[in-house]
């Protein structure tokens, strides 16, 4: 069951109005069998409207059918902040076992995406702490730009607007500078 329900969230994430099929899915009492936590946010107006805000807000930013952890980082980012709008000043990223669950058994997340999705966090909140890369220590910006969930951390933190715009681009601007010396490196080796 997990698969297909994995497969037909991300369906729903890919619509150009995922809220339709949401409110359809709750509205026919879908989602109190598969996905209850979800149901449960949908029944309060003022979450839900939060809820639905903040997906909207991230999707938009999204260009073609998008990977899954993209989506996913999306979905729970906007699931976090309707439960408790002041978690979107300190994006915590203290997973309690019931959240664990619901991102695995309700929604189908991968536990490598659920990492993901907090390493991202974590970055976000040091990039806005680092708002001058340039004037970093050479090792703290070079592990920053090879964090494995940089581009993901740039994309939340823009769509959030945790990063302006051109904080991004003074970020994505170092992260090609530093893959093209490090292809460099690579073709000058013996």
């Amino acid at each position: 069951v997990l698969p297909r329900l994995r497969e037909e969230l991300l369906k729903i994430l890919r619509l150009d109005d995922p809220a339709k099929a949401l409110w359809e899915a709750h509205d026919l009492e879908i989602l109190k069998n598969i996905a209850p936590s979800l149901d449960a946010l949908l029944a309060d107006s003022k979450k839900s409207d939060v809820f639905f805000h903040l997906v909207n807000q991230g999707l938009h930013t999204v260009t073609g059918t998008s990977d899954a952890t993209l989506l996913y980082s999306i979905f729970m980012y906007s699931y976090l902040a309707a439960h408790n709008e002041a978690w979107t000043e300190n994006l915590s990223t203290r997973f309690d076992d019931e959240l664990l669950t619901f991102m695995r058994m309700e929604l189908g997340m991968h536990r490598v995406e659920t990492e993901i999705f907090g390493q991202a966090l974590n970055l976000v909140k040091q990039l806005v702490k680092n708002s001058a890369p340039d004037k970093m220590r050479s090792r703290h910006r070079e592990h920053l730009l090879t964090n494995r969930a940089f581009d993901l951390a740039l994309h939340i933190g823009e769509a959030y607007h945790h990063l302006s715009h051109y904080d991004v681009h003074q970020w994505q601007a170092l992260a090609r500078q530093t893959a093209g010396q490090q292809t460099g490196q690579k073709d000058r080796r013996p």
